[in-house]
């Protein structure tokens, strides 16, 4: 079954609310041209591919793939996706990367001192620290190019050959979670965590996923699929045709 939206024709019947992405590697997508080659970021045909080569403290990769939507999201969307662990060889202690919705292409602040971006420095972010020390997961977010983080959640592995599902979602002006759904789809939510923000957090109209500006982070590889944002509700469900 498929629907007619000002973006193409949509696939699973999803319904994309006033700005929408479903699912699209191609086109649209830009390189931020940092950090390489000790991590690279690109795009396949169905994926968006981290690729982290990095065991010197000299080196910061902080490369990312950026995607502007249409319009600036409201203060109520929900973002999904999954990732796969497709390769990884170590890990150090700056092991992380992030999937966000942020006000322009992030150039990876800002840890260790590099900006957010050339905009507002405004972003809402999942955060991921694929270091085998500790295996966590949570939360960040930046307001002014003020930012923070919350990596405390456990439950994931980064086993390589798994798929982990996630949502990101912002339930109100001042509010955001990441809900885990284990690794057999979006199914049930088996854990989540919660970040009070700044309701002057806005006009963020740019998906972002890539690593922050930090050094040591190893060697892995990991891709971002499944990704589609649907605006001005809080729920998948309501996202989906009955």
């Amino acid at each position: 079954v498929t629907q007619s939206t000002s973006l193409g024709t949509a696939k699973d019947k999803v319904i994309v609310g006033n700005v929408g992405f479903n699912n699209d590697y191609g086109s649209g997508w830009v390189n931020n041209n940092l950090g390489t080659p000790y991590g690279v970021v690109s795009t396949t045909a169905n994926s968006i591919d981290i690729a982290v080569d990095n065991t010197s403290t000299s080196n910061y990769p902080h490369n990312s793939m950026n995607y502007e939507l249409s319009s600036a999201l409201s203060v109520e969307w929900v973002m999904r996706y999954s990732f796969t662990v497709d390769d990884k060889t170590s890990t150090m202690g700056n092991a992380y990367f992030n999937v966000m919705l942020i006000d322009d292409m992030w150039l990876g602040g800002g840890w260790d001192g590099q900006n957010e971006n050339s905009g507002n420095g405004d972003f809402i972010s999942a955060m991921y620290h694929v270091s085998s020390a500790d295996n966590k997961w949570g939360t960040a977010s930046a307001d002014n190019f003020t930012h923070g983080q919350d990596t405390s959640k456990t439950g994931i592995t980064y086993t390589v050959g798994t798929t982990y599902y996630f949502e990101l979602i912002r339930t109100s002006p001042t509010a955001f979670q990441v809900d885990y759904h284990g690794t057999s789809g979006f199914g049930t939510a088996q854990d989540s965590l919660s970040r009070s923000i700044a309701s002057t957090i806005a006009d963020l109209d740019t998906i972002a996923i890539g690593m922050p500006n930090q050094n040591g982070m190893g060697s892995w590889d990991i891709s971002v699929n499944d990704i589609q944002v649907c605006d001005g509700q809080t729920d998948w469900a309501n996202c989906v045709t009955v």
